[in-house]
């Protein structure tokens, strides 16, 4: 493990001693009144990380925020129970606990989640990556890797999915309204 350690420029160290604890002491010459004096100080240590590394700390932090994750209902913060259930093949949270590790689970779920996330669903605000045309999907079609779109000035197409991008935006009401309308038929 590295440390730093504060020690003045005034200070020219002779002697490095470590004890069975690893305090480090030095042995610095002052002069005082025109002469040396061998002066033991004992200087802080703080540990070492290098810049944009977890410490232990924030590592536990992490690991015991997605375990509450995994067990808290969504309005604590926890990850939806469809979400969970999709991501995990429907295993419990005391399943993955116990059949995956810390870093197996977690990888999993962000894996699962950019996924998600950049899957266009019926409801989503897209933009069209070349003419930057606002829309929403209407329709998805997977298989065949096509959206159908209704444009913010109300024309309709269908775009291949790797043309668009989503926008963040989602609009429930869509899907809700499609889904209302099959119901009537």
């Amino acid at each position: 493990m590295k440390y730093i350690i504060d020690i003045p420029d005034e200070y020219q160290r002779q002697n490095v001693y470590v004890d069975g604890h690893g305090n480090i002491s030095f042995a610095i010459n002052m002069q005082c009144n025109g002469r040396n004096h061998a002066v033991p100080t004992n200087f802080g240590m703080t540990p070492y990380t290098e810049p944009g590394t977890k410490t232990i700390e924030d590592a536990q932090e992490e690991a015991w925020e997605f375990a509450q994750s995994i067990f808290y209902p969504e309005e604590m913060g926890g990850i939806p129970d469809e979400n969970f259930k999709k991501c995990f093949y429907g295993k419990s949270a005391e399943a993955v606990l116990k059949d995956m590790s810390y870093q197996e689970a977690k990888a999993k779920y962000e894996a699962w989640k950019t996924e998600k996330e950049s899957k266009i669903e019926v409801g989503d605000e897209v933009m069209h990556k070349i003419t930057k045309s606002i829309g929403i999907a209407t329709w998805v079609d997977p298989e065949a890797n096509y959206v159908h779109i209704v444009w913010s000035d109300g024309s309709t197409e269908n775009r291949k999915m790797d043309s668009l991008e989503k926008t963040g935006r989602h609009f429930n009401q869509v899907a809700d309204m499609l889904k209302e309308m099959k119901e009537e038929e």
